[in-house]
């Protein structure tokens, strides 16, 4: 199952990084928008973004801690789609409220204010001087899940890696909620990580397809390797590939 390892790729090229909506709340709310960056798991998100270098990162986030359109059918589903791709709009202002001016939102859905269209070309060429942050996921389409959208925009944009921030730190062969002996797998096939349940599976398949190197890990080993001298051998998460 566990092949060869090695994160050099984290270190070079552009990688584009999905942060889920549960780093936009608290461990106590577990839902909405905390106005406390100071209490985790929001804290661990400011410090994160305090030490990444620019030029290093494409952002894109996750709704989940508003509405998640999955947990609904029918109907209900069409509209709850919608709430989700908009939850995720509001989660980006306030990520980039946390860069203060920094940073740019990017959206298909929004093209007002401080919110910009959604641009690859426009984006490449001003990651260099701001951070960039995706929102809207591909549109108004529903049935698309987020990691779907982070693995077609990191294509779109010439991303080297996509990387979905988990809470986890990456892909266990058990559940380490439940199972203190849970080992963390290091590196895992495509094929695998749909086994795991580790991506969507259309994402997985379209990474496969274009060979895009696929990461889960918690957003503190993702700064340490990107910002830091950390040895490559020392990352603790999982690849995909």
């Amino acid at each position: 199952m566990s092949r060869n390892f090695s994160a050099d790729f984290l270190k070079q090229g552009v990688g584009l990084v999905k942060i889920s909506g549960l780093y936009f709340t608290n461990q106590h709310e577990g839902y909405g928008l905390s106005k406390n960056n100071t209490q985790a798991p929001r804290e661990e998100l400011k410090e994160f973004i305090d030490n990444i270098p620019l030029g290093k990162l494409v952002f894109m986030v996750g709704g989940g801690n508003i509405r998640r359109g999955r947990d609904y059918k029918g109907v209900e589903k069409v509209f709850n789609d919608r709430i989700g791709v908009l939850s995720t709009v509001i989660n980006a202002l306030d990520l980039s409220s946390m860069f203060k001016a920094k940073s740019v939102v990017y959206s298909p859905i929004c093209k007002e204010d401080i919110i910009r269209p959604y641009d690859p070309l426009k984006i490449i060429d001003e990651n260099e001087k701001s951070y960039s942050i995706l929102a809207g996921g591909l549109g108004w389409c529903g049935n698309i899940s987020t990691d779907t959208a982070m693995v077609i925009r990191a294509l779109e944009l010439g991303c080297n890696w996509a990387c979905k921030i988990s809470s986890s730190g990456g892909v266990f062969d058990k559940d380490p909620k439940f199972d203190k002996d849970a080992q963390l797998i290091k590196s895992i096939s495509y094929d695998e990580a749909i086994e795991f349940g580790a991506f969507d599976k259309s994402a997985i398949a379209i990474a496969k397809e274009n060979s895009l190197k696929l990461v889960m890990s918690s957003i503190s080993e993702l700064q340490k390797i990107i910002s830091s001298d950390l040895k490559k051998e020392n990352f603790v998460g999982t690849i995909v590939s």
